[in-house]
């Protein structure tokens, strides 16, 4: 994915290992902004099913769908993430940037858990002919990634539409449910 804040910030991912006595147990990364003195767990990163139809940009033969980010709250990232982010006071991303736990809830969906997520995926299979429907109108609005105009790189204009109708179509799926 490709994220940023602003265009003197230069972003570093970097890697941590959870050991138990010795042992690695689990990996994740973090993307830091030195500047501003934050970080923030990497999303986890899956690709749309090419029943979609939504096929990701610029690859060459390589038949994957889009991609796109999402936590589950029952993760040891989406733990991690609340943990760094409650360590870093303040909240001064949300101020600035409308962030919600530090990662933009207008483009990466957080699933309850794992069972939800299959499930959601599993409901726009079933629709995938009205997801891309809407994925095909979906306008790009806002530049959350620095260094690039979202509509000069198709990537980044793919993965901000992608993830903001996911976001979408995830709370109307939910909601559906109250009714």
């Amino acid at each position: 994915m490709f994220w940023g804040f602003h265009d003197t910030e230069k972003l570093t991912r970097k890697c941590y290992d959870i050991r138990w006595y010795g042992n690695r147990i689990r990996q994740f990364f973090t993307i830091s902004a030195p500047k501003m003195d934050f970080d923030f767990v990497e999303p986890k990163i899956a690709f749309l099913n090419t029943a979609i139809e939504i096929s990701l940009k610029n690859s060459i033969g390589s038949g994957l769908g889009a991609a796109y980010a999402y936590f589950i709250e029952e993760s040891v990232e989406y733990m991690l993430l609340q943990m760094i982010a409650s360590s870093q006071g303040g909240n001064v991303i949300n101020e600035m940037y409308g962030y919600e736990g530090a990662f933009c809830s207008s483009v990466v969906p957080l699933f309850v858990n794992k069972n939800e997520y299959d499930k959601f995926m599993d409901h726009l299979i079933e629709n995938r002919k009205q997801f891309k429907l809407e994925y095909n109108e979906k306008n790009v609005d806002c530049d959350m990634f620095s260094g690039a105009e979202v509509k000069n790189d198709p990537r980044i204009e793919q993965s901000f539409k992608l993830g903001k109708l996911l976001v979408e179509w995830l709370n109307v799926w939910r909601n559906s449910f109250c009714q």
